[in-house]
């Protein structure tokens, strides 16, 4: 996880939209920190639904955008992701997965996240 920023910092890096929600906070943390020093923006948004529109409209703009979340914030999320695959809009979303579908271990643990990028959406173009 503690290298999932680095690629972002890039010299080009630009722009980070996010909401804290674990496992993914930490990402959104060093992003706060790092991307301003490298000349990036980083906003903290009022939730995921924001972070989504935020990141695509940055992209939109010509900014090399992402964002980070997990479990729910993921699914949140879905609505806007259609919308910038439907628009080919290139951005990077980091979803951390967690150990179940809910809180984490205290509760019944499932592969969600997995199933949900593998059967959403979600569209990798090489």
């Amino acid at each position: 996880m503690k290298h999932v920023p680095k690629g972002p910092l890039q010299p080009d890096a630009a722009f980070f939209a996010g909401y804290p929600i674990t496992p993914a906070t930490e990402i959104a943390e060093t992003m706060s920190e790092r991307l301003p020093e490298e000349g990036g923006t980083y906003i903290q948004m009022e939730d995921e639904l924001g972070s989504m529109a935020a990141v695509l409209g940055a992209s939109w703009g010509g900014l090399k955008a992402m964002t980070a979340t997990s479990g729910p914030g993921f699914s949140l999320m879905m609505e806007n992701i259609g919308l910038g695959v439907m628009l080919e809009t290139p951005c990077v979303v980091v979803d951390m997965q967690r150990a179940g579908p809910s809180t984490g271990l205290p509760t019944m643990t499932g592969q969600g996240d997995m199933m949900q990028a593998r059967w959403a959406v979600m569209v990798l173009i090489a």
